[in-house]
């Protein structure tokens, strides 16, 4: 059973980046998220990562956990179709090299990326010349 949040996911991830760049504000952030929407869609977003990504083997719940809260307190503006853009990138080696995960994905690992997304949202902003709201 697909939900709108992971469909909302998988979607995101089909759109050009001058697209995915004008669309991100329409986005529910994740600080608008409710608890369960919130929890469904990071379970959503971190599987599809888990896949994507090539890793071998789940991610710890307690991981799971941390990472969440990582979101929520240093993340709480974007959406979780951003973060699903921002690997997407990565994985194209949008940024450059693609992030090694060394198999284990956590906070720290999902705080780079994020990191080199924030850096890439500026750069197209300013290669199209978009004005900073």
């Amino acid at each position: 059973m697909k939900t709108s949040i992971g469909l909302s996911i998988q979607k995101s991830g089909q759109l050009t980046s001058i697209e995915f760049y004008h669309k991100r504000t329409e986005f529910k952030k994740i600080a608008k998220l409710s608890d369960q929407e919130l929890s469904i869609g990071v379970a959503i977003l971190f599987g599809r990562i888990a896949v994507f990504t090539g890793l071998k083997g789940g991610i710890d719940d307690f991981i799971k956990q941390d990472i969440l809260n990582g979101l929520v307190t240093n993340h709480r503006h974007l959406s979780l179709e951003e973060i699903e853009y921002a690997f997407c990138l990565d994985r194209d080696g949008v940024y450059g090299e693609p992030t090694n995960h060394y198999q284990f994905i956590n906070r720290e690992y999902v705080g780079r990326v994020l990191k080199k997304y924030y850096t890439w949202l500026d750069g197209q902003r300013q290669i199209h010349r978009i004005p900073v709201r």
